[in-house]
């Protein structure tokens, strides 16, 4: 899919959409809280956009005015999402709500934090959590999105694929690691509990790169120790790869590598290049620093949570000697991780007196 809003002069929103399918008719989705949900197919022709290749006719173009939305000049809370995925395309920003700041967060966590997500996502206009689902194109023209000036994505996605693209956009880049051992039992839990509940629409947002593990995941005995020895005997050459390290994956692989131990390398290499690095363990000053750089509250007082059943799942995972081998590079990421922000703060979680701000 590509993109671009040309203008929003107040009286009138502007811009065009090219759908991956050439050959048909986008439509957008126009949301203005308290009123009803307005669809509209394009109805402009853009021959300029024809002429790129980008769509076979050109009608891709789109003009919202107040004959679409009343009053829309006083309307400061409106939305454009591509009407069938719902991706985000444009937000009016709202000074004194959202942060003049474009913020990419690397999280490996399967299961996101759904009270942290949301309070982040009112601080700014555009919002992109579970990246990694949004194919390649997709990826590039959101965080090259020039027109806004307040973007917040979260997620999974391959550092390699998109550093470069983040950096020439002016992103500030986060990256908030967690004990392997414990994501790999939440990550578990929860694709059990997708696999056996009436939840098919949330597979495709949670599940992007983890369809190997669902399967597995259903048939779990998670409270017998020597059935999920069995069952890590069991498995198969692909649901071994999707299970292997993925915080070393996301962080230091190429899209279609398996993490090595050089790979843990390179993804302390790359976590060196990132404006923030913490650790949940360390939730509290990871949150300072980040809310210091951006300038205001962002993440809110909550913390994230991990349930009891989660916490005695890893205990016993831990226990596995497959399951550690699954996850050495990890493991060896992290405490690498650990160490360097042992070193670098000051009296517990609170922020350390120097220029790093890796925490």
């Amino acid at each position: 899919m590509f993109f671009n809003i040309d203008s929003d002069t107040g009286d009138a929103i502007s811009g065009w959409i090219a759908p991956d399918n050439p050959s048909s008719t986008p439509r957008i989705a126009i949301l203005v809280p308290g009123r009803s949900e307005i669809q509209l197919a394009a109805n402009i022709r853009r021959e300029d956009v024809r002429d790129l290749g980008l769509h076979g006719s050109g009608q891709v173009g789109f003009h919202v005015d107040s004959t679409l939305v009343p009053g829309i000049a006083h309307v400061d809370d409106i939305e454009i999402v591509e009407a069938d995925t719902r991706v985000p395309l444009y937000r009016r920003f709202q000074t004194g709500r959202h942060l003049e700041r474009k913020l990419f967060l690397f999280d490996g966590s399967a299961m996101p934090q759904r009270r942290i997500v949301q309070h982040i996502a009112t601080k700014f206009a555009l919002n992109y959590s579970n990246s990694e689902r949004y194919s390649l194109e997709t990826m590039i023209v959101l965080i090259n999105n020039h027109f806004s000036k307040s973007i917040f994505f979260s997620g999974r996605s391959n550092f390699n694929r998109y550093a470069s693209f983040l950096e020439n956009g002016g992103y500030l880049r986060a990256a908030l690691l967690r004990e392997p051992v414990q994501e790999l039992a939440e990550r578990l839990l929860f694709l059990s509990l997708l696999a056996k509940s009436d939840a098919s629409r949330l597979l495709a947002p949670y599940t992007t790169g983890l369809t190997p593990l669902i399967d597995f995941a259903r048939d779990l005995r998670f409270n017998d120790q020597k059935a999920l020895l069995t069952a890590f005997r069991q498995i198969n050459d692909v649901q071994r790869q999707a299970l292997m390290s993925p915080m070393v994956r996301m962080l230091g692989c190429s899209v279609d590598e398996l993490p090595t131990h050089n790979h843990v390398s390179l993804a302390l290499d790359h976590l060196a290049s990132l404006d923030v690095v913490g650790t949940r363990a360390r939730y509290p000053a990871f949150r300072a620093v980040l809310e210091h750089l951006l300038g205001g509250d962002v993440l809110g007082d909550e913390g994230p949570t991990t349930f009891q059943t989660v916490d005695t799942l890893a205990q016993t995972l831990s226990r596995i000697g497959i399951v550690v081998d699954l996850l050495d590079c990890d493991i060896a990421l992290y405490a690498y991780v650990e160490e360097a922000l042992a070193s670098g703060l000051k009296g517990g979680d609170e922020l350390a007196s120097r220029d790093t701000h890796t925490i």
